[in-house]
């Protein structure tokens, strides 16, 4: 994926996390730049794991991934899952449903990735929100 998504939907200043997901065991880096993070990412998909990263920064990497320990955020996202036992049965059901709430909602386009099992949808913030 192009730099310039991560640069517009995640805060300027990390440190960023990458989290692993292989046989149901989860591993969490953190990255000061989001070149590193990103590289990261890389790894760990040509080693078969999925790979997430979070859209926050954070203030302490020892204190981990929880709000509390959140530094700034740069968007609003929302995750659509799909799936037989998942509210959507089908990311086109998903796409569906997503076209209506941003019409309703009167939302700008946001970025949309094919997260594997449903979508990913992205409204970056012109200003970043240190929390």
């Amino acid at each position: 994926m192009d730099s310039s998504f991560y640069n517009a939907v995640l805060p300027p200043d990390g440190p960023y996390c990458v989290v692993g997901i292989k046989s149901g065991v989860l591993s969490h880096t953190y990255h000061t730049s989001i070149a590193d993070m990103v590289a990261q990412g890389a790894l760990l998909r040509s080693r078969e794991s999925n790979a997430f990263f979070a859209l926050a920064s954070f203030i302490d990497p020892a204190d981990g991934r929880k709000a509390v320990n959140t530094k700034a955020l740069r968007s609003f996202f929302i995750d659509l899952d799909c799936g037989a036992d998942k509210p959507y049965a089908s990311r086109d059901d998903a796409a569906v449903a997503l076209k209506v709430f941003i019409t309703e909602a009167k939302l700008p386009t946001p970025y949309i990735v094919n997260s594997g099992r449903g979508l990913h949808v992205y409204w970056p913030f012109y200003e970043v929100l240190d929390l």
